[in-house]
């Protein structure tokens, strides 16, 4: 049990215990959890971490997560699982609203309404469309349709669903490879038909996409890099290229894993921090990947940063 040491009225000293409930690492003076301290000794990033201030042995910058220290591999743990659950109800959260978000104006009925297509283009096409669906063959999109008739060209396509989606038409033109490839790993560029293109000079950043807006994406740049997001569309043959441009680009270094359960999961993840030792790390949901990055400067550099790409075999 603590000892305090004060003295009396006459000068002498007295020893007073204090309970063991009223000591703490974290005194009225130490900044709340997730802040770096301003004494001796930093506050560990887990709340229910109570002995940080024992680990003498533990290195006292890193591993920092989400800006916060870990005292040692067993509170790293405790704070990537709280994460990863927090991403996970974010995730559950965001198809909801999405899927509840589906029903728009049908895209063949609008470029009808807006005289871009006769009503005999949008039958055509829309037969077409339902006898691939009968003989399995691939599924396109009723715009896919209209433009392999002839009915519509790309440019319209993308105006069309730049008004359905209420958002930016964006070209190739705003694409800064560079920047970009910091933006999201190469594999998620590949994979969940995100184009990330620059950050703007109000501080945006700027997302396309081809056929429809994937806010999964979106939200999970947004979470990473604590800047808001502004997606568009882009036509097609603009996006393919400016996409081929990209993944062709100098990305940061990635790692990807495949784990049975969320528990192995957790555990590579923290296996990774504590050989890495970051300044800083975040994590966020993309689909089916969880997606850790780690920078070894404060300030975010990319040239110091490491992506972890981790997918559960249920998913896979």
């Amino acid at each position: 049990m603590p000892v305090l040491k004060k003295r009396n009225e006459s000068g002498n000293l007295r020893v007073e215990e204090r309970p063991e409930a009223a000591w703490s690492h974290r005194s009225e003076a130490e900044p709340a959890s997730g802040a770096p301290s301003q004494g001796l000794l930093p506050v560990c990033g887990n709340e229910r971490c109570r002995t940080s201030w024992l680990k003498l042995w533990r290195r006292r910058l890193t591993p920092r997560f989400e800006g916060a220290w870990a005292c040692s591999s067993q509170c790293l743990e405790e704070m990537v699982r709280s994460a990863m659950s927090r991403e996970a109800a974010a995730h559950a959260q965001e198809m909801t609203a999405s899927a509840a978000h589906r029903h728009r104006v049908p895209l063949g009925l609008m470029l009808y309404s807006q005289g871009v297509i006769t009503q005999d283009q949008l039958r055509t096409a829309l037969d077409a469309q339902k006898q691939a669906a009968r003989s399995d063959q691939p599924q396109r999109r009723i715009g896919r349709w209209l433009i392999q008739q002839r009915s519509l060209n790309e440019l319209q396509l993308a105006r069309a669903l730049s008004a359905q989606w209420n958002c930016p038409l964006y070209s190739a033109e705003r694409l800064d490879v560079k920047q970009a490839a910091q933006l999201l790993p190469r594999l998620l560029v590949e994979s969940s038909g995100g184009l990330p293109l620059r950050r703007s000079s109000s501080g945006r950043l700027l997302v396309a996409f081809e056929e429809r807006l994937d806010h999964c994406v979106s939200l999970a740049l947004e979470r990473m890099h604590g800047l808001p997001v502004e997606a568009g569309v882009m036509p097609s043959s603009e996006f393919r290229a400016a996409r081929a441009d990209l993944i062709a680009a100098k990305f940061p270094k990635l790692r990807l894993i495949e784990v049975a359960n969320r528990n192995v999961l957790v555990r590579a993840m923290v296996k990774r921090m504590e050989e890495f030792q970051p300044l800083d790390a975040a994590l966020v949901r993309v689909h089916e990947y969880f997606w850790l990055r780690m920078w070894r400067t404060l300030e975010h550099d990319p040239e110091s940063a490491e992506d972890l790409l981790a997918v559960e075999s249920d998913f896979a």
